[in-house]
Formats: C-alpha cells, sequence, structure tokens
C-alpha cells in the first residue's frame, strides 16, 4: 500500500447554518510527484437545495481551476507555463486548504493508504462525494414507494403553524387547462406547488419516465394560476447512477422554478421554498 494526503473540496453557502455539499476530492502523493482529482460536475441540484440563486457558473469555475491545477493530463501543461499553479505536494495542499475558507472550502489533508493514485482518488470519491454517507448497507436502487415514505417524513411538518396545507395523496390539481397528478402537493389558497418522487428502480422505470415528461407541463399550466408555483423533483439519496437517473436530473435542472434535490437536501429547502409560498 502506498500513502497518499486528500483534500475534499466543499461548498459552504452560509457558514452559521453549517450545511455543506461535498464536489469533489483532490488526492497527492506523499512524495510530492503526483496528484489527481474527481469532481462531480453533476452538482446543480445538491447546490441548488442549499443556496437556490447561488450562480452555477461560479461553482464550476472553482471546480474546472482545481481539475485543472491537480488533473494528471494538464501536469504537462502547467509544468511549462506555470509550475508554481501545480498541486503536486501536501504541503501545496496543506496551503490551499489554509485560504479555501469562504465558501468554498478545503478540508485539511488527511493520510489514506491505496494501492495507486487514480485507485485512491475512485475509492475516496465514492466515499465522500457520489453517495450519501450514511452507515450500513445501502440498497443499489429505490422504489417510488420507498422514496414517498421518506418524503412525507421530512414534509409532513412544513405547514405546522403556517397557513399552509401538505397533502400526501396523489389527488389531481386543476390547472387552467388539465387536472394534473403528483406525489405531494402544497396549497396556500390556491394550489402553490408539487413534489415528485423520482424513483431509481428498474421496476418503477415507467413512473418516473411519465413524471420526468410530465413534470414541464405541469408546471407552465399551473402557473398560469398561480405565478409562484413550484415544482420539486427528488432523487434517491442513494442512486444506482442509472442512465434513467442521471438523464432525468440533467432535463429537470435545466428547467426554471424546477429544483431538483437528492433525499438528503430536502430539509434544507423548506425555509426557501415555504418562505416564497407565504
Amino acid at each position: 500500500m502506498i500513502g497518499f494526503q486528500y483534500s475534499i473540496l466543499r461548498f459552504v453557502p452560509d457558514p452559521i447554518r453549517e450545511e455543506a455539499v461535498n464536489l469533489g476530492v483532490l488526492v497527492v502523493s506523499e512524495d510530492g510527484n503526483q496528484s489527481t482529482g474527481r469532481f462531480n460536475h453533476q452538482f446543480r441540484g445538491r447546490v441548488r437545495s442549499l443556496a437556490s440563486d447561488f450562480p452555477f457558473e461560479q461553482v464550476e469555475a472553482t471546480i474546472q481551476s482545481l481539475e485543472e491545477r491537480c488533473s494528471e493530463s494538464m501536469q504537462p501543461r502547467f509544468s511549462q507555463q506555470a509550475p508554481d499553479e501545480r498541486i503536486l505536494h501536501p504541503s501545496q495542499l496543506a496551503a490551499l486548504a489554509a485560504v479555501m475558507e469562504n465558501q468554498f472550502q478545503l478540508t485539511p489533508p488527511r493520510r489514506y493508504l491505496g494501492t495507486t493514485l487514480r485507485a485512491a482518488a475512485d475509492e475516496l470519491y465514492r466515499a465522500f462525494v457520489s453517495v450519501s454517507r450514511r452507515s450500513g448497507v445501502q440498497p443499489r436502487a429505490m422504489t417510488r414507494q420507498q422514496l414517498r415514505e421518506h418524503i412525507w417524513k421530512t414534509i409532513r411538518f412544513w405547514g405546522k403553524d403556517r397557513p399552509l396545507t401538505v397533502s400526501r395523496e396523489s389527488r389531481t390539481e386543476r390547472g387552467r387547462r388539465a387536472s394534473h397528478a403528483a406525489d405531494f402537493w402544497i396549497r396556500n389558497g390556491l394550489p402553490a406547488a408539487a413534489i415528485f418522487a423520482i424513483p431509481s428502480a428498474p421496476a418503477d422505470i415507467a413512473i418516473a419516465l411519465a413524471y420526468r415528461d410530465s413534470i414541464p407541463t405541469v408546471l407552465k399550466d399551473m402557473r398560469e394560476v398561480s405565478p409562484s408555483f413550484q415544482v420539486v423533483a427528488v432523487m434517491p439519496s442513494f442512486e444506482d447512477r442509472s442512465a434513467l437517473v442521471e438523464d432525468t436530473r440533467s432535463l429537470l435542472e435545466g428547467i426554471q422554478s424546477v429544483n431538483v434535490v437528492d433525499l438528503e437536501g430536502l430539509p434544507p429547502l423548506e425555509q426557501d421554498l415555504v418562505r416564497r409560498l407565504l
């Protein structure tokens, strides 16, 4: 086994709330000769769940900058043009972590034993960035029913002490032109928001496709009734990373007024979503 040092890139929109999204991992060899990084470019749903108005371009620019500075393929270019910009040694990683302490943070370097640089980066990425860090063995996919139960446990109190009604029935709500179904509806007089559970289980592919394709229509029609109407699409925390899940996320993140969140990103959405609805 070989010793490496690693730091996690984190997005922390509000240090007081202490909520963070892990965006990637940087790994350097202890001899100071190699470095690499793995970064999550599909960050929009997670970032939006904590800071809906934060510019995605700034997040992407930060990721790209660090990716270039530690990328194996980019290091020859940096060795010729800007050697001081390369991140190769644990001391450089520690120095960078010391100054990155605002909305984008690097954790202090820690030691990790791995077989190769790339294998270490992959293992650390899976452990801290790509999946939920809950204890125990997680299923590879989540059914719609399982996802709905988890969502309900989170949102059932959102209307407490507020003029807000949260319904868990998959009932229809009337837009201008049609009636629409969702897993959950939030009402404040008029229908104010719909929450859709997007499952990853193979048996639920049909409902996932139906929801994915109908959300733009639901949003357009319901906003004619209530201009502030919003949609929340909730993805499982432990996705199987299937093409359907990734395609669904990419499609919905491009639609204005659709909040795409992982299951663990649903609780922080309450303050922003409910405040705008009241």
